[in-house]
């Protein structure tokens, strides 16, 4: 264990740096003279806070666990520190072109989106179930108010009940289930989890199968995970873009490294018993989300139920279980929320300009704005899986994966769903490029979603073209699994 109070504070600093400059924020906002800063405020604070990062990545002498046994500090929690840093960003990016928040509820706005980023990083460095609960609750909570922001919107305050009431469900699942494994196993700590849980059996083992399962329903709501969606698409739809963009990517992406982290660090013997479980789930949600997606007249939507078939597909890395299968996962993590991000930035342009998040609304786009049509195109590639795009690699190594697990039936089935899902990406592209516009007047959009979808963008091509830098970054943090 890493010894001395300041020392682990000292590996909290991007954590604690973070949270006081969301407050910094509300402060920020709350000043009529000040408050147009509070976007450019949002993105300096992740720079100082990177560059803390950098510092501490640097200087690591060792891992282990601090607070405690609390939290994890090893390879997998800083890649996701760095993975959520590039989620603030890219949010932040996005909030600053939404029209639908007013001005002077822009610093509780974007404090509110820092302090969700904060619970990303506590809940995918979590070693002990008390901070799960602790992790997850502060994403949750967070989430339902970012959700419910436009308080005039009655689609707002819809989504955001049901997202509270599912939610609420799922969290009263998931501390049945942790109690049940502290029942069989007496302990809450992830890495003495699996020694006493190899040893259970009779009575102990009925309530280690069961704990496990009610555990993976919690983290599966975290996910979306058919069957555990049903509050996506109605958040998606009811929520100011950039939070839509947040919970696309960035809780998902911290409900899987808790996922792997359990998997591995808990489950051990007991594969026989989940694998088979997630596997059809996974089969189940990627062909849930691609087949509902293929009906929807709404972009937010459409993109929600997208979400959801990503998710199948990120499963099958987690149900390899192997060196490759998580590598995959990581890798498509970095690559979805490029793409992904991208897409809602073109998103939040269009709905600003006309008003509309239908389909419709993109016909004849490329004749528009040419250079917005060719970059949503690309993001819409690549989440199809298109060479030489970062969709693509991504999805290269999750089948491979499942191939070399030697789950060929997963890897057909996320093919198969990959041609599905090339159905209603490319319809969009059609109706932007051979379709004749509604509107002849050109598109203008802010500095900050032009920041946004280019760096999305280049983003989505070099991690196509030349993945070596990265790839090299997870496998330095496999070992830690």
């Amino acid at each position: 264990m890493i010894a001395g109070v300041g020392q682990d504070l000292r590996l909290l600093l991007p954590e604690l740096l973070l949270t006081a400059w969301a407050f910094g924020l509300l402060g920020l906002g709350m000043s009529r003279a000040l408050r147009h800063w509070t976007t450019p405020a949002g993105l300096v604070g992740c720079v100082v806070t990177g560059l803390v990062l950098w510092g501490l990545t640097a200087q690591a002498s060792g891992d282990g666990v601090i607070l405690g046994g609390m939290l994890a500090w090893d390879p997998v929690t800083r890649f996701f520190k760095w993975f959520s840093l590039g989620v603030l960003v890219f949010v932040l990016l996005l909030a600053r072109g939404d029209r639908g928040v007013q001005e002077e509820e822009r610093g509780e706005y974007l404090c509110l989106l820092t302090l969700v980023v904060v619970g990303m990083m506590l809940l995918a460095a979590a070693h002990h179930f008390v901070l799960v609960i602790l992790a997850m609750e502060l994403i949750s909570m967070l989430s339902y108010l970012l959700v419910a922001f436009p308080r005039h919107d009655p689609r707002a305050s819809e989504a955001a009940l049901k997202y509270f009431l599912f939610g609420a469900f799922t969290s009263g699942i998931l501390l049945y289930g942790i109690s049940l494994l502290y029942a069989a196993t007496h302990t809450l700590d992830l890495g003495a989890l699996r020694q006493a849980m190899e040893a259970a059996t009779g009575g102990q083992l009925t309530l280690v199968i069961l704990g496990v399962t009610l555990v993976l329903v919690g983290i599966g709501f975290k996910i979306s995970m058919v069957p555990l969606h049903l509050w996506t698409p109605d958040a998606y739809e009811g929520a100011p873009i950039p939070v839509a963009a947040l919970l696309s990517v960035g809780p998902k992406a911290a409900g899987f490294a808790l996922l792997v982290r359990f998997l591995t660090a808990s489950v051990g013997s007991h594969q026989p018993v989940w694998l088979p479980l997630v596997g059809g789930l996974a089969v189940l949600t990627m062909t849930f989300g691609n087949l509902v997606a293929l009906a929807q007249t709404n972009m937010k939507r459409l993109l929600a139920y997208s979400t959801i078939a990503q998710v199948g597909y990120l499963l099958i890395g987690v149900v390899a279980a192997d060196r490759l299968g998580y590598a995959s996962v990581w890798f498509y993590l970095v690559a979805y929320l490029l793409m992904n991000c991208g897409a809602f930035a073109v998103v939040s342009v269009m709905t600003t300009v006309t008003g509309q998040e239908t389909l419709e609304a993109y016909r004849g786009l490329a004749q528009r704005a040419p250079g917005l049509a060719a970059l949503f195109a690309i993001f819409l590639l690549s989440l199809a899986g298109i060479p030489p795009l970062a969709g693509f690699l991504g999805k290269f190594f999750l089948f491979g994966a499942a191939l070399s697990a030697q789950l060929s039936w997963l890897a057909v089935a996320g093919i198969i769903n990959s041609v599905i899902a090339l159905y209603y990406y490319v319809n969009i592209i059609r109706l932007m490029y051979l379709q004749v516009p509604v509107e002849q007047t050109p598109i203008a959009w802010p500095w900050s979603l032009r920041a946004a979808t280019a760096l999305a963008a280049v983003g989505t091509l070099i991690l196509g073209l030349a993945p070596s830098r990265l790839l090299h970054a997870i496998s330095r943090s496999l070992p830690a699994l």
